[in-house]
């Protein structure tokens, strides 16, 4: 009686209760022998559909599909790098149109988007450069799509990704979001809205984790959304950027980003290192952007910045590391009013490496246990 009464206990622990209905709080997927966790294999990308988690395995390169329910394997997708069925040599991230239809994208195989069934079988493939509005065949960009789970979505039979800017030309003239006509394979690029002003653009130096941003579509409402790191803005259209919205979304804990107080091209190497870290370490900014269908929200993370008081300290010496960092998740509803926002120890959760949105609400990758078999979520707890 009483180990039944313990079994108890321990299992409710686990369950969160909504509308009196019960829920668990806990996610465990296991692992085979050659599934990684993402902190040790690259950012973890995570798709959740019809009961089925599909993750980003880019070391064993293939997609693992896990039961939603029990966290056991299904089946793996196969990423080729050779052969008629290739999909590029490193794969970095994918959108999950439907279980038998998946956009995967790959480094170093001339930018390309490669469609898969769920087989690994290729379908079709789209290039992304986008070349100037000069038409002297120079290309917008280097082609790179930025990381993290949400880079592209699909909306009217058209791809919207989103890509790094990292030359200053294309910085003037364009956003780097890209639009991809799935029939006739066109490219298209936006004029707006831009990522960043040329001013804030030398003092970031180019950092590639603020080159980043994030896109979701809110199929309920036909609406595309986008947030940019440094940006306390989101940008809102229906009708594939032609016409947006810009609509204030801030976090309550941040107001300025604080940027280089010098221009990149007065320092040196050694001092631009030192200062890009500047930017990471004293600068908050937005992380990643996820919609949830089943509740009509949308959760902007945002990462905070260390105090300059503890920063001075590291520095000088007198503390010999730097404290647990913050890292906030807002929630937002379909109008994008502020609903709540929570703040969590990033000792705690593996923010940007393991982030997904289930029918229960959303799903935080904890960091790796003695276990190092299976992957733990855990479903935040989001006070709205």
């Amino acid at each position: 009686m009483r180990g039944s009464l313990v079994i108890l206990i321990v299992f409710t622990q686990l369950l969160l209760f909504n509308d009196g209905m019960a829920q668990r709080k806990e996610l465990r997927l296991s692992l085979d022998n050659v599934t990684t966790t993402p902190g040790l294999a690259s950012e973890g990308v995570y798709k959740y559909h019809d009961n089925e988690l599909f993750y980003l395995n880019s070391i064993t390169r293939e997609i693992k599909v896990f039961d939603y329910k029990v966290g056991e394997t299904l089946r793996s997708i196969p990423l080729r790098k050779e052969g008629p069925n290739a999909i590029g040599p490193e794969p970095y991230t994918f959108h999950l149109i439907s279980k038998d239809s998946i956009l995967i994208y790959s480094n170093f195989f001339n930018y390309q988007i490669s469609l898969i069934n769920g087989e690994g079988k290729v379908l079709n493939k789209y290039g992304t450069a986008v070349k100037d509005n000069s038409g002297n065949g120079i290309e917008m960009t280097n082609g790179l799509l930025t990381g993290g789970p949400s880079s592209m979505v699909v909306q009217n039979k058209k791809i919207y990704a989103l890509k790094m800017l990292l030359m200053n030309q294309p910085l003037l003239d364009y956003s780097p979001l890209v639009e991809i006509d799935l029939k006739s394979k066109e490219v298209k690029a936006f004029s707006e809205p831009k990522q960043y002003s040329p001013e804030i653009y030398d003092r970031i130096l180019k950092i590639i984790q603020l080159m980043e941003g994030d896109i979701v579509y809110n199929d309920k409402e036909g609406l595309l959304v986008l947030s940019y790191p440094l940006d306390h803005s989101i940008y809102v259209s229906n009708n594939g950027f032609n016409s947006m919205q810009k609509i204030y979304a801030k976090t309550k804990y941040f107001d300025e980003f604080k940027l280089m107080n010098r221009l990149s091209k007065d320092l040196d190497p050694n001092q631009a290192t030192e200062q890009g870290l500047n930017v990471l370490r004293l600068s908050g900014q937005y992380l990643e952007l996820h919609y949830d269908p089943y509740r009509s929200l949308y959760y902007r993370v945002a990462r905070l910045p260390y105090d300059e008081r503890v920063y001075k300290e590291y520095k000088s010496g007198v503390r010999s590391k730097l404290p647990p960092r913050l890292h906030s998740v807002m929630v937002l509803d379909k109008e994008f009013n502020m609903l709540s926002e929570k703040t969590y120890m990033v000792k705690d959760y593996m923010f940007r490496s393991g982030m997904f949105v289930g029918p229960e609400g959303l799903w935080v990758l904890k960091p790796l246990g003695d276990n190092e078999d299976e992957m733990v979520f855990e479903l935040l707890d989001l006070d709205y």
